[in-house]
């Protein structure tokens, strides 16, 4: 999930853009330095945080597509470094967490499978990545979150088996991934708060088609 802990969202901001125009001088003496350009898309990202938890959606979605080039053209240069890819996939998510809380399901739909994407071929490569782990249970938690909203817009009756079946799936995966990130940490909080959410969300889902069920 998008996570910007900020006191002084208008003083963030102002820091934040003055290191973009830093990072983007550096970048037009120095094109060729990969390193300059991953630093500019994580300070874009920031901006993008900020707008997001002010609201201004469509000034967070620029910053995050901006942020999208930059790592796409880094992974590409970079031979496809695991990190460079694991931050193009965040990127997407976050694109897709922007493009939904402005409900445009379809498009952030297509950017959680983008980003899905990414961390499955990575999860193959590194299996034992935690950082690449907590990155797909995350988002798989969001594309269950997102089909669930797909069903209150769609569907007026009980859920249809395909979707519950497909929201069940994407829980019980990213519980999986949760659990498995937990029980390497058991005294991190940031490991167990996720699991327990995970478990909210699939005791909702559950008791949603079970009274939906006890209603027909």
């Amino acid at each position: 999930l998008i996570e910007a802990k900020i006191d002084n969202l208008d003083a963030a901001l102002s820091s934040y853009e003055q290191s973009d125009q830093l990072f983007a001088g550096l970048i037009h003496k120095q094109p060729q330095d990969w390193e300059l350009h991953s630093g500019r898309s994580k300070t874009l990202t920031a901006i993008g945080n900020v707008h997001y938890t002010r609201g201004e959606l469509a000034e967070a979605a620029q910053c995050y597509r901006e942020a999208i080039d930059i790592r796409t053209q880094v992974a590409s240069e970079q031979s496809n470094d695991a990190e460079s890819l694991r931050l193009l996939a965040n990127a997407h998510m976050n694109l897709g967490l922007v493009e939904q809380a402005g409900g445009n399901l379809e498009v952030a739909a297509e950017e959680y499978e983008r980003a899905e994407a990414i961390r499955r071929d990575l999860l193959h490569e590194h299996p034992d990545d935690a950082a690449v782990q907590r990155d797909l249970a995350r988002g798989l938690f969001n594309q269950a979150m997102l089909n669930s909203l797909e069903a209150d817009r769609l569907e007026t009756g009980p859920v249809s088996q395909e979707r519950f079946a497909r929201v069940e799936e994407q829980l019980q995966e990213s519980r999986e991934l949760f659990e498995q990130l937990a029980e390497d940490a058991p005294l991190d909080p940031d490991r167990q708060y996720p699991l327990a959410m995970c478990y909210r969300m699939l005791a909702d889902w559950y008791a949603r088609h079970d009274a939906a069920s006890a209603a027909e």
